[in-house]
C-alpha cells in the first residue's frame, strides 16, 4: 500500500495506451491532403485545364484559349479570306476577315469601274473626251501618290478617287493655256439615319503647293456635281496661267510638266446644298498628273532638227567608245565626229554647219532631251532651245562660222576638214579622213567628219557633242540641198 501511493505521488508507475495520438494523427494527416487538392486545383484553374477543350471557338482570326477558367475567344492578327469576290487585302480585325473593297481599276480613266458581288468587276465605258492614262503601276508616280485607275492619287481614307479626263491647249489673250478636265468620285457613308456626302464646295477647296509650273492653279471652272445609285461625281476643270507661245517654245513650254492639286472635301447631307454641311469634317485628297504636250502646228518653222546616220567617239588610242559608261571616261584626248548615210556617195557631202558641246541643268525637266536619252523629246541636244526655259548649264562652241578661238586655244582641236570649209559650206577637197589633217594624225577611222581635242574643259560632267550639218550635192562650187539636220552623243568625262 505504502509503495503504491508513492508510485502515484512521484509518478514513476507506467502510463496506460491511448486512441488519441491516433486520432489526432490522422487529422493532421486529412488536413495535408486537403491543402495539397486545393493548391493543385488552384494551379489547374489557373493553366486553363479545367476549361476543357476550346477548339468549338476556332476561326481564321480567333482561338479558342482558357482564362480564369472560362473559354475565349483570343484574336488573331494575320491574313485571311473572307471569301468575297469584291474586297482584296483581307486581314483579320478584331476577330473578323475584313477586306478593303476592289476598286476593279483597269488604268483607264474612261471607265467607271464597279465589282458586283458573285460577278466580279463590271467595266462600263464612258465616251467622255481624250482620258489621258499618266500612270500604269505606284512606281510610275512620287511619293505617296498610288496609281489609281490611271492616275497618281493622294488617296483619303474614304475611298475617293481622281481622274483626268481631257486636255487642250486653250487660246487667250497673250497666247495659250493648258486646260485639264477631271472627275472625282467620292462614296457616301452613313451616320445614324443620315447619309454624308463628300464633296468640294467652293474654286476656293482646289490648293497648289505654290510651287507649280505655268501659274497652275490660275483659274477653277466646271465644278458641278451630281449623284448616282452608290458615288457622287464632280466634274471641275483646272487651268494654268496663260503663256507666250511662240516658234522658239511651241515644243517645250508644255511639254515634260507635272502638275500637283489638292481637294478639301466636305461632309454634307445634300450634294447642292451648303448649308448642311459638318463645319468640323474634312477630308483632302491630292493628285499628281505627269503631262507633255508640243504643238508647233500653228507656226510654218520649227525648231526641231531632223536626226540623220550616228555620232561616234574615239578615245586616245583611237579605240572607239560605246555609251553609256558605268564610269567617267577619264581620257585626256578624244575624238568625236559623225557618219551619215551619204559617205559612199561620190557626189554627195555632209557638211558640219555647228558643232557644240554642252551639259544640262542638273534637275530641269528638259535634263534628258539635252541628252538625248528620252524618246519622247521633239528637241534634243545643244541648240534651239527656249532662253526663258534653258535647260543647258554650259556649253562651248567649237565649230560656229569656222573654229571657234576657245576651241583653237583652250582645247587644242584639229578638224578632220580645212577651216575654210566651215566657212564657206563647200564641197572642196577630198573626204574625211583623205584630207591634209585626216592623213597627218592619223585620223582614227573613216567618218563624215570629225574633230581631235583635248577635254580640259570637259572634266567631271556628263556632255552631249551635237553637230548640225547640211547634205551638199556638189557639183563644183553648187549646193542642190540646203536642209539641216543634226547627230547627237553625250559621255560622261
Amino acid at each position: 500500500m505504502r509503495r503504491a501511493r508513492f508510485h502515484r505521488l512521484h509518478g514513476s508507475l507506467p502510463i496506460q495506451n491511448s486512441g488519441w495520438g491516433f486520432i489526432i494523427a490522422g487529422i493532421i494527416f486529412f488536413v495535408v491532403i486537403m491543402i495539397s487538392c486545393i493548391v493543385l486545383l488552384y494551379v489547374l484553374y489557373l493553366d486553363g485545364t479545367l476549361c476543357g477543350d476550346c477548339s468549338s471557338l476556332n476561326t481564321d482570326c480567333s482561338e479558342g484559349v482558357c482564362e480564369n477558367g472560362k473559354c475565349i475567344e483570343k484574336y488573331l492578327n494575320r491574313s485571311c479570306d473572307d471569301a468575297l469576290q469584291c474586297t482584296t487585302g483581307d486581314k483579320c480585325m478584331e476577330g473578323k476577315c475584313i477586306g478593303v473593297e476592289n476598286p476593279c481599276w483597269d488604268n483607264n480613266p474612261c471607265t467607271y469601274n464597279k465589282c458586283v458581288e458573285g460577278v466580279g468587276c463590271m467595266l462600263q465605258n464612258q465616251e467622255i473626251g481624250i482620258c489621258n492614262s499618266t500612270c500604269d503601276i505606284t512606281n510610275d508616280c512620287p511619293g505617296l501618290y498610288t496609281c489609281a485607275d490611271g492616275t497618281c492619287v493622294l488617296l483619303d481614307d474614304q475611298g475617293s478617287t481622281i481622274r483626268f479626263i481631257d486636255y487642250t491647249l486653250d487660246n487667250c489673250p497673250t497666247g495659250k493655256r493648258l486646260v485639264m478636265d477631271f472627275i472625282l468620285e467620292t462614296i457616301p457613308y452613313g451616320i445614324g439615319n443620315d447619309t454624308r456626302y463628300i464633296l468640294p464646295l467652293y474654286n476656293t477647296d482646289f490648293t497648289s503647293d505654290g510651287e507649280q509650273p505655268l501659274g497652275f492653279i490660275d483659274e477653277v471652272t466646271n465644278l458641278n456635281a451630281v449623284k448616282t445609285n452608290d458615288t457622287v461625281r464632280i466634274g471641275f476643270t483646272l487651268s494654268t496661267g496663260c503663256q507666250s507661245f511662240t516658234p522658239t517654245n511651241c515644243a517645250t513650254i508644255f511639254s515634260f510638266r507635272n502638275y500637283k492639286f489638292f481637294i478639301n472635301l466636305h461632309h454634307c447631307l445634300s450634294v447642292h446644298s451648303h448649308e448642311h454641311c459638318l463645319t468640323n469634317t474634312k477630308t483632302n485628297i491630292g493628285a499628281s498628273i505627269d503631262l507633255s504636250i508640243h504643238d508647233c502646228t500653228a507656226f510654218s518653222q520649227s525648231q526641231e532638227i531632223d536626226t540623220r546616220g550616228e555620232a561616234i567617239i574615239f578615245d586616245s588610242d583611237g579605240n572607239e567608245i560605246i555609251p553609256p559608261l558605268d564610269s567617267p571616261l577619264g581620257d585626256t584626248t578624244i575624238t568625236v565626229g559623225f557618219r551619215s548615210d551619204v559617205y559612199t556617195n561620190p557626189i554627195m557631202r555632209a557638211v558640219t554647219t555647228a558643232f557644240r558641246i554642252c551639259t544640262p541643268k542638273k534637275n530641269h525637266r528638259l535634263a534628258d532631251c539635252v541628252l538625248g536619252l528620252d524618246p519622247n523629246c521633239v528637241i534634243t541636244g545643244c541648240f534651239n532651245w527656249d532662253l526663258f526655259d534653258y535647260p543647258v548649264e554650259r556649253y562651248y562652241d567649237v565649230v560656229s562660222n569656222g573654229i571657234t578661238p576657245i576651241a583653237k586655244t583652250e582645247m587644242g582641236v584639229a578638224s578632220c576638214y580645212d577651216e575654210s570649209v566651215y566657212l564657206n559650206n563647200t564641197c572642196f577637197g577630198n573626204k574625211c579622213p583623205d584630207t591634209t589633217t585626216g592623213l597627218n594624225l592619223p585620223w582614227v577611222a573613216v567618218m563624215d567628219d570629225g574633230f581631235h581635242f583635248n577635254t580640259n574643259l570637259l572634266q567631271n560632267k556628263e556632255w552631249t557633242f551635237d553637230f548640225k550639218f547640211k547634205i551638199h550635192v556638189c557639183s563644183h562650187i553648187l549646193l542642190n540641198n540646203d536642209k539641216e539636220y543634226h547627230n547627237i552623243l553625250s559621255i560622261n568625262i
